[in-house]
């Protein structure tokens, strides 16, 4: 049988095959005859899962694709007809509902079995299988309806599938906050989305039966009209009506009586673990991990319930069993998943023949022969495994990268290389772009997007994520350079995003300098996306590096050497340490002047390095910021008297090293104004030839040729000219960005021979020198002064030795000045390098990314973060311990319900007991201090006074953190010991009625030590008399006697005495303080000290037993009154002490009738305490609000809530998706300023200088002089600033209002912006500031992005207005010099 399905150009047959589906053919008009029936089959019938059809021609999927467009319109269209047709018949004058969706017949769905049916030249046969049943009768199941939407299924705004349908192209790249992002890569994710994703198909299946009701009813259904059952709902997926409909509908649709909402992961393998020890269904959804978790907890589990619970005894071996299982398990499977980790690093056996097997045709060629590392990364990516790669500065790891590029190039998919910092981005284009198709993103700039291979920043990666962009789905690899710019106190939190919310399919590389956790890194990466991490690397640098300490003098041996190999020489140093020591002590004999005195001093005292001298200042300085500096300690440079005598040492030590041809030199000088200030000192500094001048001038020339006449003369232009022409240079953030790169691109052509350079030249950079020279070893990290840490030093130094050119790198320490410290100068040749830590941390903008994806939660990327990488490893440990708990505590709860049904009334009476017993002792933990040293308490005890006390563990703990056994009893106190080592002890006398405890406790007991591990052993060791303790007080633990220096009472020998007295049992024990729970009024005669001689008088011990058990049962004790008795005056502390004192008068009666049977009670009591209290922790301890960044969290949301991003359903409101766009300065602050309509009240220039003060960074800045409406609009911003301060600080955020205004909006540079929006020339504009030209620059370009991200929110809110406005504010500050091409993208001639 063949069914015919007509409507569109060409005829398609359905052909049955041999699984029982449905083939779909085209068919000739000489086979229409053979047609049974006719059919129509909608869209969704021909959708198919991608991944399992082959590839195939173009022209053939567009030719599917055409007639399967053709189909739908014809079925859509017959649709309506029928429906227009049949309401004229039977429903004149009904309103249909408009439709979103058509109801049609279903078709049996393609398998992946018969592709080859979609090939229009295939002439499939009936099967065998098919015939037979056809011949018994059978006939195909009838079609059920099906929907169809009308609309495209899983849109880029409402899923987060990489199989929804793609957004319009313009957002391909960048993507749009209309989007929602694709789901992260690892484990949890998906669930959430599944969960998500269910809750959109009930909500659909729920529309589509209310739609087949109506068109059963004979309300026919069109592709213009909606379900009358659906009102509204048009107006519920329009985003700009708001968030708040759209939440009540979903509410009505998916949430039935009684029905909770989804709980979040943790809660369900919380739900999932308590399953594992109770005979209920649990899911089979986990991965292996989580399988191997849930049969060691049901073994734990069990072990548990092989535990016969009979008494006190058994209680004991209940909760020590607990604790040895646990123990046990841990140890077990410590062994077992020893060497188990998501970071590997398996050294093939053979590198090169690993590398010929796997890569027998690679991708790309390299002009050399390749390391070891190199080729076993190489090999890793073959294999399309990720990796790290941690090695040594020009160690060559940009090699893995080029590969990576050349992989994505072969298989047509998308690589992208992501940099810390933007000089970086454009040297790799440059460099990348010699070889491979590669396009270039940063903030401003966007060259060939579409390129097979994208270079750009991390924050522009984390702002594509964000964003939902489509290209994401092409990309199969993504290099992470400089791994450990991580620990980044500004921007390392990028990082740990990136990674995070990378979808499963794209692949890792992470570059990184050598840090001694590199395992443990790579370990949370591979955690967190469920992926292997293979790390590979080397600690061998390409050329070794020699570290020498120069202080001039003497030509030929100024060069001490004090370091090879990353190896410290002792004995190099004190060679070094002796010279310059007679050097300063020759000086003074020659010139005895204060100030070499001064120098020699600080050097004999083996150079206390840090700040100089005390009469220097801050850093070394005689004065403030504009006083004289002197090079020694702190921030030392030429000023001063000193100043010509630095020179000079500068200008010796650079024909030194030109002599020993050691040039080209990079000299690190940790400050832009010293940089500057020591290469304008070598005036009469030549190092060039004529030719190299030449060379020079023409490079000069044609780079600076795009710029106006005007910009080429600016000042610092001339200026750096001329260093150049001499060959000096000088590279800081203060420098115009050309400048900069014309400095870079000189010394990497060898024309340069000295440069002075900041930090920032090591990491932006990859220019290597002969020889690397350190000005001073101390630095300003933005907080204070401090010295260079090992990881900076090594990554500066290894700037030294060009691979292939030099043999060996020299470091040389400048040190006519400043002498280093042996113990500092160890440290930083062999100390370890920086580990990588987390600096995540959360943002509002990152809150509010997450919380507008309902398939992503901010708990998740809290939980998966770095910083809690520890906690969540411990996971599953900790899921075993509270399956063994919660087995416990369900046993010692039926034990419990057994007790209560056998003596209902006297467990009501213990049960009361004890819950007030602990009452009291809740509430003496916040008075007893007070009530201790109080004058009346001192007074009070005496012997024959009656306290309260505690057994162990409600007091205070015993060694293994267990509670022993027993219940607060009244006791009467003995004698008062005091010792210099424990403090004061109290022995007491009390009455045991229920008698002392049985053997079996004992046996239990001595049972669990001999399970416990060694070290627990250690720790529970006790006499054997100590088996029934009952206030955990063994003759070992007593204190006083010799071990506890000297008493004021003797302590009794071989406390505690379980003994008998006139048929009563008793103890006489020492307690601590923290065991007394009250002090009551009444007091006893008593023999003290007749009970505590040695033999123990049988007569005084009854006596005093007997008027206790009188006393008990003729009154009730009462605490000790604060004010008549303890004379206590703060009125806080008494109220709280008379709280106490009606906790003790309102105790009540032991229960008496089961004396035999109190024991056992208090024990089960406690257990279930004690079981219950580690429950609840493990339980916190798994949940989401364990989570360290948890309270800031909450924080955060009640301040967005309260500030309206947020409404009280936690749903992002327009407001907050306005600050969303606010990427480049704070979000909140921009987005109360526009919402404030600051920026539409006044002229463009003037809302661009406003905007500058979020952009600005700089702390110190020659205050504006601003006027009219900029003045106010400023003032009124700061306003806003002050506001959204205040109401953090009041939600508990460590943040002072005034503080904030400071350091989110900085005027410093807002007159500067101002004059330049209108049309002042830069060399003009500069006059306005001390800013240097650089960061002036770069604030403006910063500012441009700034605007954009404006004029996104404005085309959010609907304000063409404020979307004009930045429009021409953005044109009016783009030009001239400030966004004049990157050498490295426009090219250098």
């Amino acid at each position: 049988m063949r069914l015919l399905v007509e409507g569109v150009g060409d005829r398609v047959a359905l052909v049955p095959t041999s699984s029982g589906d449905v083939r779909i053919v085209v068919v000739d008009e000489d086979d229409v005859a053979d047609v049974d029936a006719v059919e129509r089959v909608p869209a969704r019938a021909l959708r198919f899962d991608p991944t399992v059809v082959p590839n195939d021609d173009g022209a053939a999927h567009d030719a599917r694709a055409r007639r399967a467009s053709e189909l739908d319109d014809a079925l859509i269209a017959s649709a309506s007809m029928m429906a227009r047709v049949k309401l004229s018949a039977h429903c004149a004058g009904a309103e249909p509902s408009e439709a979103e969706a058509a109801v049609l017949p279903r078709a049996p769905t393609p398998t992946p079995y018969d592709v080859d049916a979609y090939d229009a030249h295939s002439t499939p046969t009936p099967s065998k299988d098919w015939a037979e049943r056809q011949a018994r009768g059978e006939t195909l199941a009838t079609t059920d309806w099906i929907e169809v939407e009308l609309l495209a299924e899983g849109g880029a705004g409402d899923s987060s599938s990489l199989a929804r349908s793609p957004a319009p192209q313009s957002d391909f790249v960048r993507g749009s906050f209309s989007q929602v992002p694709f789901t992260p890569g690892g484990e949890g994710w998906d669930a959430a989305a599944r969960e998500s994703a269910a809750k959109r198909m009930e909500l659909a299946s729920r529309a589509g039966k209310a739609w087949l009701e109506e068109f059963e009813a004979g309300t026919y259904l069109s592709a213009s009209t909606l379900p009358n059952t659906l009102h509204g709902m048009r107006e519920m997926f329009d985003l700009d009506s708001g968030m708040e409909q759209m939440e009540l509908e979903l509410e009505k649709l998916t949430v039935m009586d009684d029905e909770e909402l989804p709980m979040s992961y943790d809660d369900l393998f919380i739900d999932a673990l308590r399953g594992a020890v109770r005979p209920e269904e649990s899911s089979s959804e986990e991965d292996d991990t989580e399988d191997e978790t849930e049969d060691e907890t049901e073994e734990d589990g069990e072990a548990v319930d092989e535990v016969t619970l009979e008494g006190e005894a058994e209680v004991e071996a209940l909760l020590n069993g607990t604790k040895s299982i646990i123990a046990a398990r841990r140890r077990s499977k410590s062994r077992k998943k020893k060497g188990e980790t998501w970071a590997v690093m398996e050294r093939f056996d053979d590198v090169q023949e690993a590398y010929r097997r796997e890569v027998p045709e690679p991708a790309h060629d390299f002009p050399f022969e390749l390391d070891l590392f190199q080729k076993e990364a190489i090999v890793h990516l073959e294999k399309s495994e990720n990796v790290f790669v941690a090695a040594h500065t020009s160690a060559g790891k940009t090699v893995v990268a080029e590969y990576a590029f050349a992989l994505a190039t072969k298989h047509c998919t998308r690589a992208i290389y992501t940099s810390p910092i933007k000089t970086i981005s454009n040297q790799k284009f440059r460099d990348f772009g010699k070889m491979f198709d590669v396009g270039l993103l940063t903030g401003d700039v966007s060259i060939k997007p579409e390129a097979a291979c994208l270079i750009m920043t991390t924050e522009i990666l984390r702002s594509m994520l964000y964003r939902g962009a489509d290209l994401i789905r092409d990309v199969e690899w993504v290099i992470f350079d400089e791994v450990h710019y991580v620990n980044d106190a500004e921007r390392g939190v990028v990082w740990e995003e990136v990674i995070i919310m990378l979808p499963a399919h794209v692949g890792l590389i992470l570059l990184s300098a050598t840090v001694p956790n590199v395992f443990e890194f790579a370990d949370w990466v591979g955690r967190t996306k469920r992926k292997k991490i293979f790390v590979t690397g080397t600690k061998k640098r390409p050329v070794p590096l020699e570290h020498c300490i120069y202080f001039g003098g003497d030509k030929e041996k100024d060069f001490y050497k004090v370091g090879e190999h990353e190896a410290f020489l002792p004995t190099g140093y004190k060679v070094a340490s002796d010279a310059h020591k007679k050097k300063l002590l020759g000086n003074k004999t020659t010139t005895a002047t204060p100030a070499n005195a001064q120098a020699a001093k600080q050097t004999a005292l083996a150079g206390r390095g840090g700040r100089g001298g005390a009469q220097q200042g801050r850093g070394g300085r005689a004065g403030g910021r504009g006083g004289t500096q002197n090079v020694t300690g702190g921030r030392g440079s030429s000023f001063g008297p000193n100043a010509g005598r630095d020179k000079n040492m500068w200008v010796e030590l650079i024909r030194n090293l030109e002599r020993r041809e050691l040039l080209p030199m990079v000299v690190f000088a940790f400050s832009k104004k010293r940089c500057d200030t020591l290469v304008d000192s070598l005036t009469s500094m030549d190092l060039t030839s004529s030719s190299e001048k030449h060379e020079i001038h023409v490079f000069c020339e044609r780079a600076l040729s795009r710029l106006s006449v005007t910009d080429r003369k600016l000042p610092q232009v001339l200026r750096v000219r001329e260093l150049l022409r001499r060959g000096l240079g000088v590279h800081h953030a203060g420098l115009l960005p050309i400048v900069k790169e014309i400095v870079e691109m000189l010394f990497c052509r060898g024309l340069l021979k000295v440069l002075y350079c900041t930090e920032t030249f090591a990491m932006g950079v990859n220019a290597p020198a002969r020889c690397v020279c350190f000005q001073s070893l101390r630095k300003h990290d933005g907080q204070d002064f401090r010295g260079l840490l090992s990881g900076e030093y090594t990554q500066m130094a290894g700037r030294a030795g060009r691979r292939g050119l030099d043999t060996v790198g020299t470091v040389i320490l400048a040190a006519w000045e400043n002498f280093p410290p042996e113990l500092e100068l160890r440290q930083l040749l062999s100390g370890q390098a920086t580990k990588l830590q987390s600096q995540f941390r959360l943002t509002y903008g990152m809150i509010l990314n997450l919380m507008r994806v309902e398939d992503l939660r901010v708990e998740d990327m809290l939980a998966r973060s770095f910083a809690e990488f520890h906690a969540q490893r411990s996971v599953i440990d900790r899921r075993g311990d509270l399956a063994i708990d919660t087995a416990a505590l369900r046993k010692v709860e039926s034990l419990m319900q057994t007790e209560a049904q056998f003596s209902p009334d006297e467990w009501q009476k213990a049960v009361h007991w004890d819950d007030h017993a602990r009452e009291i002792a809740r509430s003496v933990e916040h008075v007893r201090e007070a009530i201790m040293t109080s004058r009346g308490a001192q007074n009070a005890l005496s012997p024959g006074r009656v306290l309260l006390v505690a057994p162990e563990g409600e007091g205070g703990e015993s060694v293994d953190g267990l509670p022993r056994g027993g219940v607060a009893k009244h006791c009467v106190l003995l004698r008062v010991v005091t010792s210099a080592t424990n403090g004061k002890s109290f022995v007491v006398l009390v009455s045991c009625p229920e008698g002392h405890a049985s053997k079996g406790v004992a046996e239990a007991e001595d049972a669990a030590r001999d399970n416990a591990p060694t070290a627990m052993k250690s720790m529970n060791s006790k006499d054997k008399d100590d088996d029934d303790d009952f206030f955990g007080m063994s003759k070992k633990s007593a204190g006083g006697g010799k071990r506890g220096g000297t008493t004021s009472n003797k302590m009794p020998d071989g406390l505690p005495w379980f003994r008998q007295a006139g048929g009563i049992d008793y103890i006489v024990a020492s307690v601590p303080e923290t065991a007394i729970l009250a002090i009551t009024t009444s007091r006893l005669s008593v023999e003290a000290d007749a009970i505590l001689d040695g033999s123990g008088d049988v007569a005084a011990t009854s006596r005093a037993l007997l008027s206790m058990e009188k006393l008990s049962s003729e009154t009730s004790f009462e605490a000790l009154h604060p004010l008549k008795d303890l004379k206590i005056q703060d009125i806080v502390t008494v109220e709280a002490c008379q709280h106490h004192a009606d906790l003790v008068k309102s105790l009540p009666p032991r229960p008496v009738a089961s004396a035999q049977k109190l024991r056992e009670w208090s024990a089960l009591l406690r257990a279930k305490h004690v079981l219950t209290s580690r429950v609840a922790e493990l339980e916190f301890g798994l949940s989401d609000a364990n989570l360290l960044q948890m309270p800031d969290f909450e924080a955060r949301v009640a301040v967005l809530q309260r500030m309206g991003y947020l409404d009280e359903n936690r749903t992002v409101t327009l407001k907050g998706r306005v600050a969303c766009e606010i990427a480049t300065g704070d979000e909140l602050v921009g987005t109360e300023i526009i919402f404030a309509g600051v920026l539409t009240d006044i002229p463009s220039e003037e809302a661009v200088a406003l905007l500058a003060a979020l952009v600005f960074q700089e702390k110190n800045a020659s205050p504006p002089n601003l006027e009219g409406s900029l003045k106010a609009a400023c003032d009124r911003a700061k306003e806003l600033a002050f506001a959204a301060g205040e109401i953090q600080m009041a939600h508990g955020l460590p943040i002072a209002p005034d503080e904030f205004v400071e350091t989110t909006m900085r005027f410093g540079l807002s007159e500067v912006v101002y004059e330049w929006a209108r049309g002042t020339p830069f060399a003009d504009i500069c006059q306005l500031t001390d800013v240097q030209e650089g960061s002036v620059v770069r604030t403006i370009v910063r500012l441009d992005e700034m605007c954009r991200d404006v004029r996104n929110a404005a085309r959010i809110m609907g304000d063409s207005t404020l979307f004009a406005k930045m429009e021409e504010a953005s044109a009016a500050i783009k030009r001239d010099i400030v966004f004049s091409a990157s050498l490295y993208v426009a090219g250098a001639q």
